[in-house]
C-alpha cells in the first residue's frame, strides 16, 4: 500500500493543535532567507534520500531549495552562519526536525508567541522568518531584528 505524502505538520500551543502546510512553512524560510535574517552566510541543499512532496506554489521543473528540500526526509538545507567565535562559522541543519523544534518553541515561549500566532493568522513577515529560523537552528533568538 502506498502511502500519502505528508504536506502539514501540527503544532500545539495553549492546549490547541494547529495544522500548518508546508507551503506556509516555506514561506516563512523563503522570507528568512531573503531579507528575514543577517547572520546567515551561505545555505547549500542536501538531497534527501527519497522524494516525497514538492510545493506545487515554488516548484516549476527543478526542485526548489527552500520549499522541496528540508520537506523531504533526509534532505535539509545546510545553513552556515557566523558564530561570533574564533572561526566565526558554525553549520546548522535545517530538516523536518529542526522546523518541527523552531515551531514548537514558538508556540510555548510566552514571549515569542506571537510570532506563532502570526504563523497561524497568516500574517507573518521577514520578522517572523527570522524568529522561526532561529528557533529552528539555534533553539533560541540571538539575534533581535
Amino acid at each position: 500500500m502506498k502511502r500519502k505524502p505528508i504536506s502539514h505538520m501540527r503544532i500545539a500551543c495553549n492546549g490547541k493543535h494547529y495544522t500548518l502546510s508546508y507551503e506556509a512553512i516555506a514561506s516563512l524560510i523563503i522570507s528568512a532567507a531573503n531579507g528575514g535574517t543577517s547572520f546567515i552566510d551561505e545555505i547549500q541543499v542536501v538531497a534527501p534520500s527519497r522524494w516525497t512532496y514538492s510545493d506545487p506554489d515554488y516548484t516549476v521543473g527543478e526542485k526548489h531549495p527552500y520549499t522541496d528540500y528540508p520537506f523531504n526526509f533526509g534532505g535539509a538545507l545546510k545553513i552556515t552562519c557566523d558564530d561570533g567565535g574564533d572561526d566565526g562559522k558554525a553549520v546548522y541543519l535545517l530538516d523536518l526536525a529542526s522546523i518541527r523544534k523552531g515551531l514548537t518553541l514558538l508556540a510555548q515561549s510566552e514571549e515569542y508567541r506571537f510570532h506563532f500566532m502570526n504563523i497561524i493568522e497568516e500574517n507573518d513577515d521577514a520578522y517572523t522568518g527570522n524568529a522561526f529560523l532561529q528557533m529552528a537552528l539555534f533553539g533560541e533568538l540571538i539575534y533581535i531584528a
